[in-house]
């Protein structure tokens, strides 16, 4: 009796010692160890199709889309399904963004009841590394060295992307979505009316001074939009443009400047460095204020909205406004009729002082997209299925049938001889009017990773008629991407503590700077004499702190 007591017990405890070794090799930098890591036996081999021998079923969580009439029912699900042999449950969250967050809010905090995948969720990166530390989301480390295909061919052409989303653990808990939108990458743009440079015998500026010129010579031209008032103004801003703000292209001939978008921080050598706290930025201001003073700037520039640009471009007295900074001409011109959109061309990064231009290089970050949870009871399906939608579907016609529609039903093929946009011979053009009520797709919630060549080999029009994306594309190829500059700082992914760290100086220092940005160009401050108090209030608003944590989690995440 005693010595099948003692057998018990050495087994007892052989087991527990087992599972702690197991415990203890999971850590590191390689991830940690899942469940079901071993491959099923039910599954093909990796990047073969269908992905499963028997039919399984894959719940998906993703938010609803107004104008996707059937997802169960999907022509783009029903082909999914048959190609991969897995049926797709969906579950759809709220459309609107903040009732989305709350529903995942208590999905994360209950912890029950989960989907086996996240798809496009709207889930942050903290909540991402929070609860896939606490094991409600699945590492995907082994998956992405042992099955990954689509996503091994991202990461060898972009070296820094796995480093983009392995959280603080060492662990990847999402795939990431990698969009190439050619005109993204270059989105700080500066738009100027060619119809008034033409009228008042100026060219194209190419540095601060020389559009100070063209500015002074629109506020002195006479009527230059023809509605006999002497109304016109020189240049305006947004205060929620796409990248309309002052601080952005206006400013990078003076100082590095990313824009208020991405809090004014900067990449240089490695560093991360606030363009707020540079003399450069100074320079700059100075420039812009010379332009407030002299009305060359719109004097209601840090209150001017979007929808009251529209009325100042395309309102009843003809367009008035002879230069904008915006990312695209359909943020502040209604294209869809002529008059104002035929007016403004692109203007290329100004030159510094030192005869340099730059403008920021908007990297494809990998925004962490699709999430397998601990509820899939076969996570290496699930990842095989995140790795198909992460196909380069720019040239393979199948794909686009999933990822657009079906050829004759939301585009069609081009005739031999039409272009694209990138000047070579178009593969689709679109028939489908984006946002009507359609089951052909699931608009862009599928897609993990959109090439240039998406975009580049959309057909275009060959009569010279407003396009655009033409415009936006050639603007980014042919005046913005020789001077691209990669000093946007890349996605960190930050501990908790260090998240609750940089806060609430992230807040203050925002507000503090787009304040005082407001007051020195106005006068309320003054530029020289108040320099110096004004860099001593912001490290009193935690700075040193707020860049030391970014930097040491920056380090930690990509060096």
């Amino acid at each position: 009796m005693k010595k099948r007591k003692s057998i018990q017990w050495v087994v007892i405890i052989s087991v527990v010692l087992s599972l702690l070794l197991a415990a203890c090799s999971g850590g590191g930098s390689e991830g940690t160890t899942t469940k079901d890591q071993k491959q099923s036996p039910n599954l093909t081999a990796p990047g073969a199709f269908p992905i499963v021998e028997k039919l399984e079923e894959i719940s998906m969580y993703t938010p609803k889309i107004s104008w996707i009439t059937d997802w169960d029912n999907n022509v783009a699900t029903k082909w999914l399904e048959k190609k991969t042999n897995i049926k797709l449950k969906f579950t759809l969250g709220p459309e609107a963004a903040d009732e989305g967050k709350q529903k995942l809010n208590l999905m994360l905090a209950s912890g029950s009841e989960l989907p086996d995948v996240f798809l496009k969720s709207g889930l942050s990166t903290d909540q991402i590394a929070t609860y896939g530390e606490q094991g409600l989301f699945l590492p995907l480390n082994d998956y992405i060295k042992k099955d990954g295909v689509n996503i091994k061919k991202l990461t060898e052409k972009y070296p820094n992307l796995l480093k983009q989303i392995t959280a603080p653990d060492g662990n990847i808990y999402a795939l990431p979505m990698v969009s190439e939108c050619m005109h993204c990458m270059y989105a700080q743009r500066f738009w100027i009316n060619k119809k008034w440079l033409t009228a008042t015998n100026m060219k194209m500026p190419e540095t601060p001074d020389e559009l100070y010129n063209v500015l002074k010579a629109f506020q002195k031209g006479t009527d230059l939009n023809g509605n006999k008032k002497q109304d016109e103004i020189p240049l305006i801003s947004t205060t929620n443009g796409w990248n309309g703000d002052l601080t952005g292209f206006l400013m990078n001939p003076f100082v590095a400047s990313t824009g208020k978008g991405y809090g004014w921080l900067y990449m240089d050598n490695n560093k991360i460095k606030a363009s707020y706290m540079q003399d450069g930025w100074r320079d700059g201001l100075k420039y812009l204020k010379k332009l407030y003073d002299e009305k060359l700037l719109d004097q209601e520039a840090f209150s001017l909205k979007v929808d009251q640009a529209k009325v100042l471009i395309g309102g009843p007295d003809g367009n008035r406004v002879g230069a904008f900074a915006d990312g695209a001409l359909s943020s502040l011109i209604q294209i869809d009729t002529p008059g104002a959109r035929d007016e403004f061309v692109v203007v290329p990064p100004l030159k510094g002082s030192n005869g340099k231009r730059i403008t920021p290089w908007y990297e494809p970050f990998g925004a962490p997209s699709y999430v397998i949870t601990k509820s899939a009871d076969n996570p290496g399906a699930a990842f095989r299925l995140g790795d198909a939608l992460a196909v380069d579907y720019s040239h393979d016609l199948e794909w686009r049938n999933f990822f657009y529609g079906q050829e004759g039903a939301t585009w069609v093929k081009p005739e031999k001889g039409v272009k694209g946009l990138n000047g070579e011979q178009a593969l689709w053009k679109q028939t489908f009017q984006w946002g009507s009520p359609t089951n052909q797709f699931w608009a862009s919630v599928g897609i993990l990773y959109a090439a240039a060549d998406d975009k580049g080999t959309l057909a275009v029009s060959n009569d010279g008629s407003f396009n655009q994306e033409q415009i936006l594309w050639n603007a980014a190829v042919n005046d913005y991407k020789q001077y691209g500059a990669s000093i946007i700082p890349p996605p960190i992914f930050y501990k908790k503590d260090e998240a609750e760290a940089i806060a609430e100086p992230k807040t203050q220092l925002t507000n503090y700077v787009e304040k005082s940005i407001m007051e020195f160009i106005t006068g309320k401050k003054d530029i020289d004499k108040d320099w110096d108090a004004y860099k001593k209030d912001i490290e009193k608003l935690g700075y040193d702190k707020y860049l030391s944590t970014m930097q040491k989690a920056y380090d930690r995440q990509y060096k």
